[in-house]
Parts: structure tokens; C-alpha cells; sequence
């Protein structure tokens, strides 16, 4: 009996010592503890936790972890090595030269053929070399140049020596004229040389030069002097002579012709071939027509033999 009241009032005197706090929440939860799961802060304070095996452990390194380390580091490597290599030098640019440009075995740029073409003096410039010694020094035709020396001005002498000339009687200008008839002669020797002596590439460049320059005239502009004639191939066939041109050949030996300039021959021969009858301008007609099958079967020879060395 002792003990049994010895154990009640240990009780008591267990609750009597609880804080109202305490027993306020020992009620509450005596209340919830049918409907919410109930963890004691003690408990959860006291119980630490701890990892798990497998969130401790590491896992290796696998084996194509290892091979991309590598190979990124290979392909570092060889890129540092590509990068410091010198650069290769760019290939030069083929120059583009124009249709009549060429270059000579020197590398040098070949000049036109018609830079070496014999030039001719007219009985007016044949005057002006004659003229020009005694007049460049006439204080009228000097000007200052930039460096303020006194030169002559071209433009200047040359309007007067022109308007000379246009002054002088025919009986004047004979000499110089006889003079321009015998350069003519021996311009017409240089010019049959020159042409001997062009090659098919030279004649093909003069050509596209002429071409070229022919191409820049304006409309309505005279086309003299924009490169010149064109040049003929000298394997070219000569195309036929018409039926007066024939006449002019034998008019041009006859007595009545001697002495006699090319243009008044020329207008001579042509009344003299409006004056013939049609018989007797039958045998050049005749003579001109030959000449033409001729030509045509000569032209056509040509162009195979040119087709075939193309």
C-alpha cells in the first residue's frame, strides 16, 4: 500500500511541476492526435540526419570521358600549330590586257604598229618646217612657260604660218608643192615596206584599236581620225576593179596623161568614160567581170586556209 501511494504522489507532484505552456500543449495534443500524425520537437531535434551510401560515393571516371579529354586536347594542339604557320603568299592576278594590247618577251608593253607607220608631208607642212626656224623666235609667237622662260607658242605659229600660206600665189607654193609630189614617191616605197613587214597579229591588233576607237564616236560625228583606216591582211585577196577603174588603168598610159596630177586626171578619165559608147566600154566590163569570179574563187580558198590554222 506504501509504495502504491509512494508512486501516486510522485505522479502529482510531476504534473503539479509543468509549466502551463506545457500543459497546453499536452492538451492540444491529446485533442489532434486521433486526425494529425504528431512528431515531438525532442524527438526530431535528437534524431540527426545522415547521408546515404550512394550519395557519398563518387562514380569513375568512365573510359570515353577520358578519350574526349584527349582529343580535345590533341585538336587544341594541332590548331595552335595550324595558326602559327606562315600564310601562303596569294597567287598574282593574270593581268587583263585589251584586244590590242601585247606584251614582248621583255615584259614590256608592245606599241601599235602604227607608231613605226612613215608619215607624209604635204606641200602646207613641208612650207611650216621651212618657216618655223625664222619665226619661232618673233616676240608675237613666244609665251612664258611655268618656269617663266620665254618658249614658243605652237598654237600661235602655226595660225600664222597658216594664214601665210592661204596669202601666197600659186606660183609660190609650186616649189613646195613639186617638193610634196617627190616625198610622195618615196613615202609610197616606206608605207610598201611597212606593210611587208606586219605580221597577222600585228595587223589583228591595229584593227581592234581602230574598232575601239570607231566605237567612242558620238552620232553625228565624223569618224576621221579616230584611229585611222583599218589595215588590210596581205594574204587577203584584192577585190575586183570595177569597169572604169579598169579604163583608168589604160588612160592612165596613154600620151594625153603625162605630167598630168592625179586629180585632174581622175576627173579627165571620167568625162573622157560618160563620152564612150556601150561597145566600147564592153571590154572592161568584160575585163571587170573576170576579175570578179576570180575573186571569188580565191576569197573562198582563204577563209579554208585561215579555218584551218585557227
Amino acid at each position: 500500500m506504501l509504495s502504491a501511494t509512494l508512486v501516486r504522489l510522485s505522479v502529482r507532484s510531476a504534473v503539479s511541476l509543468r509549466s502551463p505552456l506545457t500543459a497546453r500543449f499536452a492538451v492540444s495534443t491529446k485533442q489532434h492526435k486521433a486526425t494529425l500524425p504528431f512528431r515531438s520537437f525532442a524527438s526530431a531535434a535528437s534524431t540527426p540526419r545522415t547521408k546515404s551510401a550512394s550519395s557519398t560515393r563518387r562514380k569513375p571516371a568512365s573510359a570515353a570521358g577520358a578519350t574526349k579529354k584527349s582529343t580535345r586536347s590533341k585538336s587544341t594542339a594541332s590548331t595552335k600549330k595550324k595558326a602559327a604557320a606562315p600564310k601562303k603568299a596569294p597567287k598574282p592576278k593574270k593581268e587583263k590586257l585589251k584586244p590590242w594590247q601585247a606584251r614582248g618577251a621583255d615584259g614590256k608593253m608592245l606599241p601599235l604598229p602604227s607608231a613605226t607607220k612613215p608619215t607624209r608631208r604635204s606641200a602646207f607642212l613641208i612650207f611650216v618646217g621651212d618657216r618655223f626656224p625664222e619665226v619661232r623666235s618673233q616676240p608675237g609667237l613666244m609665251r612664258k612657260s611655268k618656269d617663266g622662260k620665254d618658249v614658243v607658242d605652237l598654237p600661235k605659229v602655226t595660225t600664222s604660218l597658216g594664214q601665210e600660206w592661204k596669202s601666197m600665189s600659186e606660183t609660190a607654193k609650186a616649189p613646195y608643192q613639186r617638193r610634196a609630189e617627190e616625198e610622195k614617191v618615196a613615202h609610197e616605197l616606206a608605207m610598201e615596206r611597212w606593210r611587208a613587214n606586219l605580221t597577222t597579229e600585228d595587223i589583228r591588233r591595229q584593227n581592234a584599236y581602230i574598232s575601239a576607237q570607231r566605237k567612242l564616236t558620238k552620232p553625228g560625228e565624223r569618224r576621221t581620225g579616230k584611229g585611222g583606216a583599218r589595215l588590210r591582211d596581205p594574204s587577203k585577196p584584192k577585190g575586183p576593179l570595177s569597169p572604169f577603174m579598169e579604163f583608168m588603168i589604160d588612160f592612165r598610159k596613154s600620151p594625153e596623161a603625162e605630167g598630168v596630177p592625179i586629180l585632174e586626171l581622175t576627173k579627165k578619165a571620167g568625162a573622157t568614160w560618160r563620152e564612150l559608147s556601150p561597145s566600147e566600154k564592153q571590154p572592161f566590163e568584160l575585163k571587170s567581170q573576170g576579175g570578179r569570179e576570180q575573186y571569188l574563187r580565191d576569197i573562198e580558198e582563204w577563209k579554208k586556209s585561215r579555218s584551218t590554222t585557227a
